[in-house]
């Protein structure tokens, strides 16, 4: 069976009956020229996701028909990452990484090399990170939360035990050393690295600082490895857990 295309429809809305929001109808009917008798694939963005019909097309709002419906349980590992504030051209295809490589929350704070940090979230990131999901068929779209300082970030997340940064200049710990277990907090610094009181604070905060290799890399470029190694040992994990 061909891989059917994906729609998001927010929670709140995820009732009978059940139709495409503004966007979404645009997008099936110009974009993907659909018609009706389709089948799409349909979510919530919080694990529940199910097979609909489009039983019905009346100006730009589309009438659904649930062929069924799956819930799915919450994750047992979650990857909860903390990005430093970035560059805006950086800031979208970070966004989307994190969603294709399932983290669970995004959250942004000011680094002392950060530029101007904003005070409210964007709808453009809501946009990014849902379009992401569609694609990489994530059934958990994370949250995005802004925190003024890193204290106040790491106090927030004080009761996660498997805390961790990217350090350039960590010699010893490599990232493919390192063992995934229960939930993770994944701190990465903004572009110019962290500052010394900023490394201070965290290894006080009990994190262990994780090398991703010898290069200086860009903050793009850490988040889609290091993120990328904790994705593929989570499932790793999981799929042994079931051979067994």
């Amino acid at each position: 069976m061909p891989r059917l295309n994906s729609f998001y429809l927010c929670p709140q809305k995820w009732t009978s009956p059940f139709h495409l929001d503004k966007e979404e109808s645009y997008h099936f009917l110009k974009v993907l020229r659909g018609k009706k008798g389709d089948i799409i694939r349909l979510f919530n963005g919080q694990g529940k996701e199910g097979l609909f019909k489009v039983k019905n097309i009346q100006k730009k709002q589309i009438e659904l028909e649930c062929l069924n419906i799956k819930v799915h349980p919450e994750p047992q590992n979650k990857i909860i990452v903390g990005l430093a504030w970035q560059r805006a051209n950086k800031r979208d295809l970070i966004l989307e990484k994190c969603v294709e490589l399932q983290c669970w929350e995004i959250i942004f704070w000011p680094g002392t090399y950060s530029p101007p940090f904003p005070k409210e979230k964007k709808s453009s990131w809501e946009k990014k990170i849902i379009s992401a999901a569609k694609q990489s068929q994530n059934l958990w779209i994370p949250q995005i939360k802004l925190y003024s300082s890193l204290r106040e970030f790491c106090s927030s997340y004080d009761t996660i035990e498997n805390k961790i940064f990217f350090w350039e200049k960590e010699k010893e710990n490599l990232i493919s050393n390192f063992k995934f277990r229960k939930d993770i907090l994944v701190i990465i610094g903004p572009e110019g690295g962290f500052c010394p009181q900023e490394y201070k604070f965290l290894i006080e905060q009990k994190f262990l600082p994780i090398s991703l290799g010898n290069s200086i890399l860009r903050i793009e470029t850490a988040t889609i490895i290091g993120l990328g190694y904790l994705y593929l040992s989570n499932h790793s994990k999981q799929l042994n857990n079931k051979k067994e």
